[in-house]
């Protein structure tokens, strides 16, 4: 209602200012056409505004075009930097979307994607309705292999294996709390990190040598009519949490258990990870998270 009532305001006083405009225009132009520099540089002045006006349009349809492509794929949201407000505007989003609600992540360690206190997820993944949980395994081969490759490869593990053990113990207090909180391990590297929150997809690429919290964050709505992309992410988080491949972390014994597709459990491994729950958190402060 406001947009119409301005634009019927200026409408109305485009139509009362045009005698008076035409009057003043038919009086400049008398004076401009026996002035030729001044009428080339008019001449310029109206090709310039031209030009500019005719990119404009051609920018807007473009644009247009492209929202509409978007729309069609479910993204609403794209945020490139990591500013203070640009977090704060991302962790409000989140929280709005993912309060009291199934909470579903993809992630490697999970530190900087919901156990760590300064985390978007962290208030979530205590408020939520129930949390299902894929991070890797830090004592698979593949990921071993990865850690090797790091400049300094002590620092990486010891890194590693702390926010693992960090986001397990967590994990551990709310299972304990009665939340109804799973866990599994891949041993893959990881592709994605993503979390479905409610209606909502928020999903960052993994990129060899960079970190994930620098890449762009995108974030897919629901579409009722399935044309989006929200549909292909949710599937393919259903598909790699219903592998019988993946182990599921028992917080009460601290063990790997396998499962056939029957859901009959087939064997159990130890999980190799330390666990102090007398340790401070300052071990973790200026961890830096991968």
């Amino acid at each position: 209602m406001g947009s119409h009532l301005v634009v019927i305001v200026v409408s109305a006083g485009i139509a009362f200012s045009l005698p008076w405009a035409a009057r003043h225009f038919l009086a400049f132009w008398s004076h401009v056409e026996h002035e030729k520099v001044l009428l080339v540089s008019v001449e310029l002045a109206v090709a310039t505004f031209m030009i500019l006006f005719v990119n404009l349009i051609r920018r807007s349809i473009k644009d247009r075009r492209l929202a509409k492509i978007a729309a069609e794929a479910g993204l609403v949201s794209c945020f490139h930097t990591q500013g203070n407000g640009i977090r704060h505007q991302i962790a409000a989003n989140k929280t709005q979307q993912g309060l009291g609600r199934p909470l579903r992540v993809i992630g490697f360690t999970g530190f900087s994607t919901f156990a760590d206190p300064k985390s978007d997820l962290y208030p979530i993944i205590q408020n939520c309705l129930e949390g299902k949980i894929l991070l890797a395994n830090p004592f698979s081969d593949v990921v071993r292999r990865r850690i090797e490759q790091q400049p300094d490869p002590a620092t990486a593990w010891s890194r590693v294996h702390q926010e693992v053990v960090a986001s397990i113990r967590l994990l551990k207090s709310l299972k304990l709390a009665g939340k109804p909180v799973k866990l599994k391990l891949y041993s893959d590297l990881p592709l994605v990190r993503l979390a479905i929150l409610g209606e909502h997809v928020w999903l960052q690429c993994y990129h060899t040598g960079l970190e994930v919290g620098t890449r762009p964050e995108y974030v897919f709505q629901h579409d009722r009519q399935e044309h989006g992309l929200y549909a292909l992410w949710y599937q393919y988080f259903l598909k790699r949490w219903t592998s019988p491949v993946l182990p599921e972390y028992d917080f009460d014994r601290d063990e790997l258990v396998y499962r056939e597709e029957g859901d009959g459990e087939v064997r159990r491994e130890a999980f190799d990870a330390a666990f102090d729950p007398t340790a401070s958190q300052r071990e973790l402060s200026g961890v830096s998270s991968i």
